[in-house]
C-alpha cells in the first residue's frame, strides 16, 4: 500500500545493457507490507473495475484509493510494514 512518485523513469533492461531505456518504472513512496494482500476479486469488487494484474503496478482513481486503503486499515490483523529499501 503506498504511492509513486508520478515520474517515470527509464533504465537499461537489467539482463541485457545492449537495451537502453527498456525498463520503465517509477520510484516509491511510503509503501507498506500488506498481510494478508487484498485478493484480484476484492480490488474488483470494491472499483467496479476488471483490472487486469499482469503489471507490477497498476493506477487507479483516487475513489477506489481511499476505498481499498480504508478495507485494508479497518482489517484487524493486517500488518502493515514497512517495505525494506535496496541497496
Amino acid at each position: 500500500m503506498g504511492e509513486d512518485d508520478g515520474k517515470l523513469e527509464k533504465a537499461a533492461d537489467h539482463y541485457n545493457p545492449d537495451h537502453p531505456d527498456e525498463e520503465y518504472f517509477r520510484k516509491l513512496r511510503n509503501f507498506q507490507l500488506v498481510d494478508p494482500p487484498l485478493t484480484t476479486a476484492e480490488i474488483r469488487s470494491l472499483s467496479g473495475v476488471n483490472y487486469v494484474f499482469r503489471n507490477t503496478m497498476i493506477g487507479i482513481d483516487s475513489e477506489t484509493r481511499m476505498r481499498i486503503r480504508r478495507v485494508i486499515l479497518d482489517r484487524p490483523l493486517a500488518a502493515k510494514k514497512p517495505l525494506a529499501r535496496r541497496k
